[in-house]
């Protein structure tokens, strides 16, 4: 009897092992990469405004790219996207008081930098691991810029603030 309660947890850790390794080998052979997939996004959706979320998903078995942008007009924006960069679904809302921190990201993001697509490349830099989830937010009045990456051992987080153009020590896990 134990070993039939035991086998499906076996089974289900290894599933989870797999996964991100498997969503790895996917985003290495990626093609639009997503950072050309935020490019994508901010050349043909700029009217909807600027890039506060970036996430890949892992839906059937197929990579989808979820985004969200805010605009000046305080509406959020959120879409997603195939591994090919067609448009799979886009909703608007207007934001919400907790979207607060994600425009002062955006103010102090909008006085430094010309595009995140260009500032994700410039801080991943020539590294195997793959953007696998990026985010503008503000707390304690810190402007930053939270990244995860997938690589061949897992996932691995950084902050760089957008004041400085640093990395955050402070927030950055391993």
């Amino acid at each position: 009897m134990k070993a039939l309660i035991a086998l499906p947890l076996l089974l289900c850790s290894v599933a989870t092992f797999a996964a991100p390794s498997s969503l790895y080998q996917k985003l290495q052979q990626a093609n639009p990469s997503p950072l050309q997939i935020i490019a994508l996004v901010e050349q043909q959706y700029r009217q909807h405004g600027q890039i506060i979320e970036f996430e890949v998903e892992q839906e059937r078995g197929q990579i989808v790219y979820e985004v969200t942008l805010a605009n000046d007009d305080r509406q959020i924006t959120e879409m997603e996207l195939s591994a090919s960069g067609e448009l799979l679904s886009l909703e608007q809302e207007a934001a919400e008081s907790d979207d607060q921190a994600s425009y002062d990201a955006i103010e102090a993001f909008s006085q430094r930098y010309q595009s995140l697509s260009q500032l994700l490349k410039a801080t991943i830099g020539d590294t195997n691991e793959q953007l696998y989830e990026a985010q503008l937010d503000a707390n304690r009045g810190i402007h930053f810029l939270e990244i995860e990456l997938l690589g061949a051992n897992g996932k691995r987080k950084l902050a760089l603030n957008l004041d400085t153009g640093k990395q955050l020590p402070i927030l950055q896990w391993d």
